[in-house]
């Protein structure tokens, strides 16, 4: 392992980082096709050896011909990594594994789009999820928690947790999941350096405890967080995995985000399952206060979530759950949780509507009730109730790199 990973930090990732330069966000190139030519043949060489080592042969075999495939349309065209998508198998806990592919990392330090990237990670579950799910056994997991070992920069360099096969440059739109990996090492340095130093500068919340976790009891909590927001995306009236082609909506998508969430939180207070306290908090500080911290928070998917949610609750969330003070926004505990409770039925209302059409209609109507529309690239404009953003915007966190 340390052969494989010495080849991918040392020899391909600053290749893949020579590559980048060349690239467009829609994943062509767009300068130098000669250098880009010569710098793709040494990265398919580095790529197969990296997969003979770790024996994703099939994986290995697909994406070398995705490779020249794009080389022999040019790569001044958009790629497509469909074939190698299809073949790939996440591994099984405790395996380790290598992608490579024009990725979309969501809250990077890098432009959105479609970069050529990599990863070197290991799948880890741990102990504390057998009982919770045998508690709730989930109907189609495909989740993998995962420590990142080595990758390109956009793993590598700021926020993005997550690697979906949608986010993967195809031609056609990916419409299912086979996998989801979530590279949960990232976040104790991500909540300590970042989530904690806005939640101090920005919020009075009474009796935390999250602060106090290791970075080994963090990945379990942050863990019983992901399998229960990933479970209930598989419940309700419209689970996630049978209206992926209706909840990829940008809108429709906030709300199921939130929903998640909030019955996560719910859940894990009446069960008291192992961190309960500690993954309430992640979740509120992380939708509430990072999130919408984003540069782009005005047309930022995860932004939008946490404004939203911020803004119901101050607005309308049954009893003032958030307030302002002299300083500091103060949120009350126990009306957050009664607002949570009203907001989830509300959500789950809106996902009655058999009518796919007449269900977005009606869920950006909701959203805009909180939210205005945007103008040009804005998707909308932050309420005057999320009272903490322009504190915010001011807080000083350093790039994080890992």
């Amino acid at each position: 392992m340390e052969w494989v990973k010495d080849k991918v930090i040392i020899e391909l990732c600053p290749r893949i980082h020579e590559f980048n330069k060349l690239q467009s966000a829609t994943g062509a190139v767009v300068c130098n096709i000669d250098k880009a030519e010569y710098l793709l043949d040494e990265i398919i060489g580095l790529a197969g050896e990296i997969l003979s080592a770790l024996k994703q042969s099939d994986y290995a075999l697909q994406l070398n011909t995705d490779l020249r495939e794009w080389k022999k349309a040019g790569l001044n065209t958009v790629p497509c990594f469909k074939r190698s998508l299809d073949s790939y198998e996440p591994p099984v806990d405790g395996g380790k594994t290598f992608y490579l592919a024009t990725i979309i990392t969501p809250n990077s330090h890098k432009e959105k789009g479609y970069w050529l990237e990599c990863f070197l990670a290991q799948r880890k579950q741990p102990d504390v999820l057998l009982p919770i799910m045998s508690d709730l056994p989930h109907p189609q997991n495909v989740s993998q928690t995962m420590h990142l070992i080595a990758s390109s920069s956009g793993f590598s360099v700021g926020h993005c947790l997550v690697f979906f096969p949608e986010n993967v440059k195809t031609k056609n739109r990916v419409v299912k999941q086979h996998f989801a990996m979530f590279f949960f090492n990232k976040f104790h340095a991500i909540y300590q350096k970042d989530t904690l130093r806005r939640v101090e500068s920005l919020l009075e919340f009474e009796g935390k405890s999250s602060h106090l976790l290791s970075a080994e009891n963090c990945y379990a909590a942050r863990s019983v967080w992901g399998y229960l927001h990933d479970y209930y995306h598989h419940c309700g009236p419209r689970p996630f995995n049978k209206n992926i082609h209706v909840k990829m909506n940008y809108w429709v998508g906030v709300l199921e985000e939130i929903k998640v969430d909030c019955q996560t939180i719910i859940r894990v207070q009446q069960q008291h399952y192992p961190w309960w306290r500690e993954v309430t908090e992640f979740i509120l500080f992380e939708r509430l206060v990072r999130y919408p911290a984003q540069h782009d928070a005005t047309s930022n998917f995860d932004a939008a979530t946490g404004v939203l949610l911020f803004s119901w609750l101050k607005r309308r969330g049954h009893g003032i759950s958030i307030c302002d003070s002299s300083g500091k926004a103060i949120m009350d505990f126990e009306k957050c949780l009664t607002g949570l409770h009203a907001l989830i039925k509300e959500i789950e209302g809106l996902e009655e509507i058999e009518d796919d059409a007449t269900y977005k209609q009606e869920v950006e109507s909701f959203v805009m009730k909180e939210l205005e529309p945007g103008n040009l690239n804005d998707r909308y404009i932050i309420p005057d109730d999320y009272l903490i953003h322009d504190m915010n915007m001011k807080v000083n966190i350093p790039i994080l790199f890992f």
